[in-house]
């Protein structure tokens, strides 16, 4: 799979929660004696930054939108007994609380027919932006890519961390 965002601050907001701050774990880090090379809580190492690219690319295929009418009957028609309802089914999607559901889906979506390139799903986050995520299948079709290294002035960046709460250093 290879994922992306049609909003270039949707893929920060799909990439920075794992760097929030978890206050139990810097409690239990905090009570491991020896020098401490942990970064702070709420903060993104500017290294962060160093292996990442944005991009910019044409998706081509037929996309099932997961969360739309459509869909929905479709997919609970399949996986009923593992969804109480529409909302749950829903929230399933956008938040991934259940993997196994989500695999699930994925793999729905991938063996019907007519073929699917890929997914379409509004992201977990209930950001202003709406952000509108896409999953595509290997061998994914893609044209017109440019990328670029990501600067720590980057304002969507800046509009993710604030969103989270964190801070670049």
């Amino acid at each position: 799979m290879l994922y992306a965002s049609s909003q270039r601050i949707g893929c920060f907001i799909e990439t920075l929660p794992r760097l929030r701050p978890d206050g139990e774990l810097f409690a239990e880090l905090g009570e491991i004696e020896g020098e401490d090379d942990f970064n702070p809580p709420g903060v993104v190492p500017l290294a962060w930054l160093e292996p990442r690219l944005m991009g910019r690319a044409q998706a081509h295929g037929r996309f099932a939108d997961v969360c739309d009418e459509e869909w929905t009957q479709r997919l609970r028609a399949s996986i009923a007994p593992d969804c109480v309802g529409d909302a749950e089914f829903i929230r399933s999607v956008t938040l991934g609380t259940d993997r196994r559901l989500t695999q699930l889906i994925s793999a729905i979506v991938y063996a019907s027919t007519p073929q699917y390139a890929g997914i379409r799903y509004p992201s977990r986050y209930d950001h202003p932006a709406n952000i509108e995520n896409w999953a595509l299948f290997e061998p994914f079709s893609i044209s017109d890519t440019e990328n670029e290294p990501i600067s720590p002035q980057d304002p969507d960046l800046l509009r993710a961390l604030e969103f989270f709460n964190l801070q670049m250093l």
